[in-house]
């Protein structure tokens, strides 16, 4: 990562803060409160899934997410990185009875996941463009 460390710090915050907005608003189910975190292109694919979702009658919850690590920083082009990160949280969906139908709502899971960044210039701000999980078992 170049620059002084000083717009070092500062890229990090801002990919953390990016990271869990959108984690807040996935659980919340809305994705209004992260909108200026997102890529057209990822907004809408988040938007589509939940949409789905709620025509399922589902609810993916991301809850107590801990971001343990950020690490793989790769510099794509002058406007693009990408980076990893490690993180927990409980993560299960629930029927709308509230039966949890997929995960474990009482156990914390690791995710380790890519994340793709794309800058925004008439924004001034780094936005999340793609999100690659991480194989865990190779």
């Amino acid at each position: 990562m170049s620059g002084s460390e000083q717009e070092k710090q500062a890229l990090l915050q801002e990919v953390t803060q990016t990271f869990q907005r959108i984690q807040t608003a996935w659980d919340a189910g809305t994705l209004e409160s992260a909108t200026r975190c997102y890529t057209p292109r990822l907004y809408d694919e988040h938007r589509r899934v939940l949409a789905d979702n709620r025509e399922k009658g589902l609810h993916n919850h991301t809850q107590k997410v801990s971001l343990v690590r950020i690490s793989n920083y790769r510099q794509l082009g002058t406007d693009s990185f990408s980076l990893t990160f490690g993180f927990s949280c409980l993560d299960y969906t629930e029927d709308q009875a509230g039966r949890i139908v997929a995960g474990d709502a009482t156990r914390k899971q690791y995710f380790l996941q890519r994340w793709f960044f794309n800058y925004d210039a008439e924004k001034k701000l780094w936005q999340a463009d793609f999100i690659q999980p991480v194989d865990l078992t190779n």
